[in-house]
C-alpha cells in the first residue's frame, strides 16, 4: 500500500492522518462518535485504500470518496447520503442496512457487494458494474443510470423500485 497524508476538513480548519495504517482498519467506533456530516475527505493519489476497512454505521453525509478501494469494506448500517462514490471499488463490501440515498456511484464497481436492505433512493448508479450484487429488499426507487438488463436483475434477486 503507498503511504500518504490524508487530510479530513471541516471549514478552514484540517487534520490530517497517514494513511499507511488505513488498510484493514477499523474505524467503526471513532466514526459512532464523531458527527462527520461537515467533512470532506479529500486526498491525492486517487487509489486511496480503505479495502476491508470496518466503517459500520460511520456517518458520512456528503462525503467525497471519488476513486477509494473499499473492497472487502464493511459499511453496515452506514449513512452516506449524497456521497460521491464514483469510481469507486465496492465489490465484495457490505452495505447492508447502509442509507446512500442521492449518492453519485457512476462508474462504481459493486460486484459481489452485499446491498440487502440498502437505501439507494435516488442514487446515480450509471455505469456501475452490479454483477452478482445481493439486492434483496434493495430500495432502488428513483435510481438512474441502471441498464433494463441491470433493472430485470435487481427486482429478481428482491430490489424494490416503488
Amino acid at each position: 500500500m503507498k503511504n500518504f497524508i490524508l487530510p479530513i476538513c471541516l471549514g478552514l480548519s484540517c487534520i490530517t492522518f497517514n494513511t499507511k495504517a488505513f488498510n484493514q482498519a477499523d474505524f467503526s467506533k471513532a466514526l459512532r462518535l464523531s458527527n462527520l456530516n461537515e467533512y470532506s475527505i479529500i486526498t491525492t493519489p486517487a487509489d486511496r485504500d480503505l479495502s476491508n476497512a470496518d466503517l459500520s454505521d460511520a456517518f458520512l453525509l456528503e462525503a467525497n470518496l471519488n476513486g477509494a478501494n473499499l473492497l472487502g469494506a464493511n459499511l453496515n448500517g452506514a449513512r452516506l447520503l449524497g456521497a460521491n462514490l464514483s469510481n469507486t471499488l465496492l465489490n465484495f463490501a457490505n452495505l447492508s442496512d447502509a442509507d446512500l440515498s442521492n449518492a453519485n456511484l457512476s462508474n462504481a464497481n459493486l460486484s459481489f457487494a452485499n446491498l440487502r436492505k440498502t437505501n439507494l433512493y435516488g442514487a446515480d448508479l450509471s455505469n456501475v458494474n452490479s454483477t452478482d450484487a445481493n439486492f434483496l429488499e434493495a430500495i432502488l426507487s428513483r435510481t438512474s443510470g441502471l441498464t433494463d438488463e441491470q433493472k430485470t436483475y435487481a427486482r429478481r434477486r428482491g430490489a424494490i423500485f416503488e
